[in-house]
């Protein structure tokens, strides 16, 4: 991390003086490079950026120029900064106006503000020196500098302050960048008494101006096709392809630009949780909580980079804390999100095989999710799961303070541990010699995780220990995410049926099984994200239900993969069903009050038909709908797909009749027995 200090006064009547361009340098690379607000700190104002692929923090000390060092010394000693990544912009007289210099170490030439930094880190830093000429008497140099840049001063001031900007990325101890950095800023401004500006060559163009002209970056591009003209139907439809995508490009990088300046604009504490499992319970419940007493805005469930940066782009200055689910469909989209989220307090619940496809490997969703701790600010907090090794390990590239939560020997511990008839836990929280006792509605020991994650988080921001035990007995689970669901004289669900990795169906299985109630039944549906072939991940999963459960259902076109023997299927122990209507008319037509029903599967199913089929009546039982969101979410569920709007019928281009590729009819329940 590098230190940049720019030199000054405080206060709008001393703005424009020449004393305080260095001031006006470290704002005008604060504006061009993105930097977020600027916050009080170390006696001073900060802001926190990346220059390159550096971190930078810039100081303008608020002591007045005698006492700078007071500042800087404060913010060293904090980061621990060595004093050679200490880069100190000053006005000097003994240079011509334009002129620029970079210095290591020496004296301070009768600057006060440079005597008072060597006084308080040593003189060994580097200085950055602006030249802004000599009165021509020594006398006169103190009203001098205390004076206003003259109007004809300011034809040369701006265009040096805008190439110091667009260059401070030079600045390291390289020699080489350094002569690179005065090169391109030379290159850029004119001597005094010169008309205009110089002309910035392909090598000055600033970050942005290059990332625009960079072959390297793909763009939008017409197929070859386009061009022939024997095909004229041909050409108009790559024509349109070809503008769709553009458009489309655009208005997802205006976006993502719009999200970025609401963030850097905002002064909301912004908490960004990601994991292959728990996160959504953990933002719900660390939500509930921090909306006891203050105002907070969630993404939950949706947490795509489009979602993301809508939910920036709908902060308010009203907003406390901004609560960011992150998830990943492919290698690189957290970095993305976390690199405008800018988070100051990331949270990582724990690493699974989460989309096989496309990461194959634990390491490779251990390093996606990790690049959201390593975006944590240096001043920020990063929340970690002791018990993932994984996840623990991400705090060796962690620039910020580190706090652990687990089943023992973590900042937050987990004890006691309870289950009720239904599942629900209850367990109690050690945080140095405090015992937090926090009753839950929320059913399984692994929701252990989520808990103590958003109950660490609330602590460290400084909520009382009664407010986290009052939000979280009070807070309901997330619908469709191990969810419990009573019925009038009927059977009870727990419906878990928003994703499946293999697993975690063992997860699953031990809340059943620490379940009491009259009979146990258990639903699966499509397992998601696994290696390997999946018949012995349906066998291996029927086994391990039958431990647990009196019956076992398996529904869909994977239904057929139990492996069930002849005796379990005349036994009544297992049944499977081509189609989800027919799952919930047999259920309706066996049921028995007090039985506990798990229902677990992928959400393209929908399985949250079965539990809203009690309610109401359901008329829409397409098995592949290709609608992403909830049955609730969509609110078409009364109604025949085939009677949906056009736009929800034809979403799933791929949707094709579920199939069993053997006949396996007797162990399918026929219509006449629904």
């Amino acid at each position: 991390m590098k230190l940049f200090v720019g030199l000054g006064n405080p206060g709008t009547k001393y703005a424009r003086h020449r004393h305080n361009v260095g001031f006006m340098a470290l704002d005008r690379i604060a504006d061009r490079h993105d930097f977020g607000v600027w916050r009080r700190r170390f006696q001073g104002e900060t802001a926190e950026g990346e220059l390159g692929e550096e971190r930078v923090l810039l100081l303008k000390p608020t002591t007045y120029m005698n006492d700078s060092g007071r500042a800087v010394g404060e913010a060293q000693r904090f980061f621990k900064i060595p004093l050679e990544e200490i880069y100190v912009f000053h006005d000097e007289v003994d240079l011509a106006p334009l002129k620029l210099k970079v210095k290591t170490g020496g004296g301070s030439a009768g600057h006060n503000g440079l005597r008072s930094i060597s006084s308080h880190i040593g003189p060994d830093y580097k200085r950055v020196r602006i030249g802004v000429g000599h009165p021509g008497q020594t006398e006169k140099v103190p009203d001098y500098v205390l004076d206003n840049f003259a109007k004809v001063e300011l034809e040369w001031l701006d265009p040096l302050l805008e190439a110091i900007a667009a260059h401070a990325q030079y600045l390291n101890q390289d020699k080489k960048d350094c002569v690179r950095f005065l090169t391109n800023v030379a290159r850029l401004v004119r001597e005094p008494g010169q008309t205009g500006v110089n002309k910035p060559s392909k090598d000055t163009l600033s970050t942005k101006q290059h990332a625009l002209t960079s072959p390297s970056k793909p763009r939008p591009h017409f197929r070859r096709e386009f061009w022939s003209l024997d095909n004229p139907k041909k050409w108009h439809r790559s024509f349109r392809k070809a503008g769709r995508e553009m458009l489309r490009a655009g208005w997802h990088e205006l976006k993502r630009n719009y999200a970025s300046f609401k963030r850097s604009r905002s002064k909301a504490t912004y908490i960004a949780v990601t994991g292959s499992s728990a996160k959504t319970t953990t933002v719900a419940l660390l939500s509930h909580i921090l909306s006891a007493k203050a105002k907070v805005k969630t993404q939950l469930r949706t947490n795509h980079d489009v979602f993301t940066w809508k939910t920036l782009a709908d902060v308010t200055p009203e907003h406390d804390y901004v609560i960011l689910e992150l998830g990943t469909h492919g290698p690189g989209d957290i970095p993305k999100m976390a690199k405008v989220v800018r988070p100051d307090i990331a949270i990582v619940t724990l690493v699974n095989l989460e989309h096989f496809s496309a990461f194959r490997s634990k390491d490779a969703v251990a390093k996606e999710k990790g690049s959201l701790v390593e975006a944590v600010q240096p001043s920020g907090l990063a929340i970690l799961n002791k018990d993932d090794p994984r996840v623990l390990a991400m705090s060796d590239s962690s620039k910020a303070r580190v706090v652990t939560f687990g089943k023992s020997e973590a900042d937050y511990s987990q004890d006691k541990l309870i289950s009720t008839e239904l599942g629900r836990l209850i367990f109690t929280l050690n945080h140095r010699d405090r015992q937090i006792r926090l009753e839950t509605r929320l059913s399984g020991a692994h929701n252990c995780l989520a808990v103590s994650a958003a109950a660490a988080c609330a602590l460290e921001l400084g909520v009382s220990e009664a407010t986290v035990m009052e939000r979280v007995a009070s807070f309901e689970p997330v619908f469709g995410r191990m969810s419990i669901h009573a019925t009038d004289q009927g059977p009870t669900f727990i419906l878990d049926c928003v994703k499946a990795p293999y697993e975690t169906i063992p997860l699953a299985l031990e809340v059943l099984r620490d379940c009491v109630a009259t009979r146990k039944r258990f639903v699966l549906g499509n397992i998601s994200d696994y290696a390997g072939k999946g018949t012995p991940k349906y066998r291996n999963t029927y086994r391990a239900a039958l431990d647990v459960a009196d019956q076992v259902m398996f529904v869909g076109e994977n239904a057929h993969k139990s492996k069930a023997s002849n005796d379990e299927i005349e036994a009544g122990r297992f049944v499977a069903f081509y189609t989800l209507e027919q799952l919930s008319h047999y259920i309706k037509s066996t049921a028995i009050a007090g039985e506990i029903i798990l229902i677990k599967g992928s959400g393209n199913l929908h399985l949250e038909r079965v539990v809203l089929d009690w309610e109401m009546e359901i008329k829409c039982w397409e098995n592949n709908c290709g609608v992403e969101w909830d049955c609730l979410r969509c609110g078409l569920y009364a109604e025949p797909f085939t009677e949906h709007p056009a736009d929800f019928r034809q979403r799933p281009a791929s949707r094709k009749l579920l199939f069993v590729p053997r006949p396996i009819e007797s162990i399918f329940v026929p219509n006449s027995k629904r």
